[in-house]
């Protein structure tokens, strides 16, 4: 049984949705869970905080945005404060501003990036520094589909979801050494995310996934995704700079991985004709490599 016992975990945005399931189920585990959401009237996490203790648990609400650097690093300094300890941070606090790219505004924009990407680095940022201390921790940072495959009247959100991935695969490897593990997950869950900002257009606008949700009824509910994000923030995790897809109960691995690829001759000149030529064989699946770091693609086309 995966076991939380005398550890203390950290969920942003864990008023609702997905990180509710989360908390709840940490919490149902033995761990003591660190709510951080919005503050407001009323808390949503003060009251998953009660749904915890009511359950007999360990809980403390913590309020702030993780867009901001001094409130991201109270929320960790909230769990050395009420536990004494920090051992896993999933960071899940996230919103959309969804709108076509032509009528996208540089705020839309901007924001995206504040909420996910450097939401992501300042609770991460926080949390590395006491667990690099401690030697150990895992880290579970969300990204998402759309940063990973794309999705129409979202660029600001799947832009930033991107770069969680680019920020999950680096701080893994920096981490390694101090045994930190660092692993993304990408979840798919009907939430009240959406609630006010709804997907500019019909079905096509998110080209059709909503019509694959309806099909696939309640198996998108957050709970769902529990599964997976909790076994990631577990002491039994044994992977590190992955990401995982978790959509309707199916759990897959995300890979990025670059073909066999052509080698023009550099001494003679390459030019981009040869390109054109070639390009058949540069996107052929055949060989595929799936590097771990920038330096082992290096050492792939140097062997």
């Amino acid at each position: 049984m995966i076991d939380f016992t005398d550890q203390v975990v950290l969920v942003t945005g864990a008023g609702n949705g997905l990180g509710r399931a989360y908390a709840l189920e940490l919490a149902a585990r033995g761990a003591a869970v660190v709510v951080n959401d919005l503050p407001g009237e009323p808390s949503a996490a003060a009251a998953v905080v009660a749904e915890i203790e009511g359950a007999g648990g360990e809980a403390v609400a913590v309020h702030g945005s993780v867009a901001s650097a001094a409130d991201a690093s109270a929320a960790v300094a909230a769990a050395l404060d009420a536990f004494g300890r920090l051992d896993a941070v999933i960071n899940n606090a996230g919103s959309i501003r969804p709108a076509r790219f032509e009528d996208m505004t540089f705020e839309q924009f901007a924001f995206m990036l504040d909420v996910h990407l450097a939401g992501t680095f300042h609770v991460c940022q926080a949390a590395y520094r006491v667990m690099a201390a401690t030697r150990g921790g895992r880290i579970v940072n969300t990204a998402s589909n759309a940063g990973a495959f794309g999705m129409p009247a979202m660029v600001n959100y799947s832009a930033a979801k991107a770069g969680v991935l680019g920020l999950t695969r680096a701080l893994a490897l920096e981490g390694a050494d101090r045994g930190i593990r660092v692993n993304a997950v990408l979840p798919n869950a009907e939430t009240t995310i959406s609630k006010g900002h709804p997907i500019p257009g019909d079905s096509a606008a998110d080209g059709g996934a909503r019509t694959f949700k309806e099909r696939l009824g309640d198996r998108f509910r957050p709970e769902t995704v529990a599964p997976l994000v909790v076994y990631l923030a577990s002491s039994e995790c044994s992977v590190t700079g992955e990401a995982f897809s978790a959509l309707a109960g199916r759990y897959a691995r995300l890979v990025i991985g670059v073909t066999g690829g052509w080698t023009g001759d550099v001494e003679a000149g390459i030019e981009p004709e040869q390109v054109a030529e070639h390009l058949e064989e540069i996107t052929a699946l055949e060989g595929l490599e799936l590097p771990r770091s920038v330096a082992d693609e290096y050492r792939i086309v140097a062997a």
